[in-house]
């Protein structure tokens, strides 16, 4: 199941779904996460995206 979350996690980031947010000056992070379920198991995984300005 973390192998799963992780491939989620990549996932995020090939299709870069944070993209929508990188241009707001208000936000200076974002949260991704990779969720699994399987049976009455789930499997979470969280890496944060550090927006930098200059």
């Amino acid at each position: 199941m973390n192998e799963q979350c992780m491939l989620a996690l990549k996932q995020c980031h090939d299709k870069e779904y944070y993209r929508n947010f990188v241009d707001d000056p208000t936000i200076t992070k974002i949260n991704m996460y990779g969720i699994t379920f399987f049976n009455r198991k789930c499997s979470v995984k969280s890496e944060e995206y550090k927006i930098i300005t200059s």
